[in-house]
């Protein structure tokens, strides 16, 4: 057998796991519906995450970038549901291998707390005419006594976040420390987001800080603002107007 061929063979091996994927729970508790899938590989690779919970399927991908290692998050999953997560992973050479078994996770319970998750009422859906992905929405709460997490102002240190499907269920929620009120996703998957405050913060999908940045006030004369965003942020830092990143909350993600 010619050498070539025996050394073609070999740089088209598939890649392999040196440590098998295995599933848990977002450490951070300000993103309750995300899990994090680990793993070691044997050399750089695409990983596709399948992710199944009976009723949907969706698919999550991450470039070789990604540390598997470290985590690679599972988001997209509504509360109190089972998934299994099927992991492939694909080398440089379009090599690919796969989990023999898949991950299951469960979601918890979504709280019956009307102050923690609102009610959601469905006005019209025509999920046809709407663009792919979800729904992001920052949620703000009244609350009509004193000693909640707002103290005397009705939740001044409470923001929520949230995406909804087409069909108006929770498919990822953020607990934020102030109340927020705009959002803007970033083109490099993390979302950023404006305090009643003053304070712009990035964060990822898993709920961790990427960026802050706190100023002093914002006019509506003024409304130049100096953002803070992290290394991998396509975002500007000097934004000439706080109306060209932070739209209306309804936003497609």
């Amino acid at each position: 057998i010619p050498i070539s061929l025996l050394l073609g063979q070999a740089l088209a091996a598939p890649p392999t796991f040196k440590k098998a994927p295995r599933i848990e729970k977002n450490p951070n508790p300000k993103v309750p519906l995300a899990a994090i899938v680990n793993f070691e590989a044997s050399e750089p690779v695409t990983t596709k995450l399948t992710v199944t919970d009976g009723d949907r399927t969706w698919t999550l991908e991450y470039a070789p970038e990604r540390n598997a290692q470290t985590g690679l998050p599972v988001v997209g999953m509504k509360y109190g549901r089972d998934h299994r997560v099927n992991v492939t992973i694909t080398n440089h050479a379009g090599e690919s291998a796969s989990t023999e078994t898949a991950l299951e996770y469960s979601t918890p319970k979504q709280p019956n707390d009307p102050t923690l998750i609102p009610p959601v009422k469905i006005i019209a859906s025509d999920p046809d005419r709407m663009e792919p992905g979800c729904t992001l929405a920052s949620l703000r709460r009244n609350l009509s006594f004193r000693g909640a997490r707002g103290g005397g102002r009705a939740g001044a240190s409470f923001g929520l976040l949230a995406a909804f499907d087409p069909k108006g269920e929770i498919v990822w929620s953020y607990y934020g420390d102030a109340r927020i009120s705009d959002v803007e996703p970033l083109a490099n998957g993390n979302i950023l987001y404006l305090t009643t405050d003053f304070t712009a913060v990035e964060i990822d999908l898993l709920g961790n800080t990427v960026g802050k940045r706190a100023f002093e006030s914002i006019s509506s004369s003024n409304r130049t603002a100096v953002v803070l965003a992290g290394p991998n942020s396509r975002m500007p830092l000097r934004m000439p107007s706080m109306e060209a990143i932070f739209v209306p909350s309804r936003k497609a993600w």
